[in-house]
């Protein structure tokens, strides 16, 4: 990895700001994290709650796991290959769009890993060994999950650029009979609580989530509060106008600009 590329870069100049972002628990609870996300942490509801989340995954692992695994095994290590697929990116005709993403990447293994580092939980499997992740699970603790992080992240900043976001952004129902209408922008709002949300590269996201559960290396929990910090993160990044709270990221801001440029509407 070369450390002036602009990934490494933006995440560096991400990660000198950090109390604004992963200074403590304390930030983060109730806050960029949702108060239902951390239910497993206070006593005998935390016990039932991780009961039912370990019940769900052990549905998952006999229902789903062998009908995505080969999807599961794609996304485990090659996340940004997936999404450039899906929105059709190449090298040759989008180098900046593929440097956002993976500024997406580095910031968010940034933030994730300092907040794994917070709350410490141990894995689905370690609680339940029957869960019997076929690989992994990681060494690092669960709590939020990374792929749900980095997956909404990326997709939100992917949003950011005008044609992409009339492709995946946020559909709205429309009458029958109307006219088919564009994708829309997407708030930090569309991103609360854990409603599916109608947006194509947010179900994508949703899916690398889901598919960690699958995998049996994260709970329910996990996926949502990685979705909740990514949408405060990007938040943060591009959009909040309290100075006293803005993560301010040039690196950030000129390689956006230059995707924006590749994707003529």
């Amino acid at each position: 990895m070369d450390p002036s590329s602009p990934s490494i870069l933006a995440a560096r100049e991400f990660a000198a700001q950090y109390e604004r972002w992963g200074k403590d628990t304390a930030f983060l609870d109730g806050n960029w994290i949702e108060t239902e996300d951390l239910d497993w942490r206070f006593g005998a509801k935390g016990f039932a709650h991780i009961e039912s989340e370990i019940a769900q995954l052990q549905q998952l692992m006999q229902d789903d796991r062998d009908r995505y695994m080969a999807e599961i095994e794609a996304q485990a290590d090659g996340l940004p290959g997936y999404v450039i697929a899906f929105i059709g990116a190449s090298q040759e005709r989008h180098p900046w769009t593929i440097e956002l993403i993976q500024c997406g990447l580095a910031m968010g293994n940034v933030a994730y890993m300092r907040w794994k580092s917070l709350y410490r939980r141990v894995r689905p499997s370690f609680l339940c060994p029957a869960l019997a992740p076929p690989f992994g699970p990681p060494g690092h603790p669960a709590f939020p999950s990374g792929h749900a992080t980095l997956g909404h992240l990326i997709a939100l900043l992917l949003l950011e650029i005008p044609a992409l976001c009339a492709r995946y952004g946020l559909f709205k129902a429309n009458a029958q009979g109307a006219p088919a209408v564009r994708g829309g922008p997407v708030s930090r709002t569309d991103l609360q609580k854990t409603q599916p949300i109608n947006s194509p590269l947010l179900w994508l996201a949703a899916r690398l989530a889901k598919n960690r559960e699958r995998l049996g290396v994260h709970y329910p929990s996990d996926s949502a509060a990685g979705r909740h910090l990514a949408a405060n993160m990007w938040h943060a990044l591009l959009h909040e106008k309290d100075v006293n709270k803005k993560i301010t990221c040039p690196t950030l801001l000129s390689v956006l600009a230059r995707a924006k440029a590749e994707w003529p509407q």
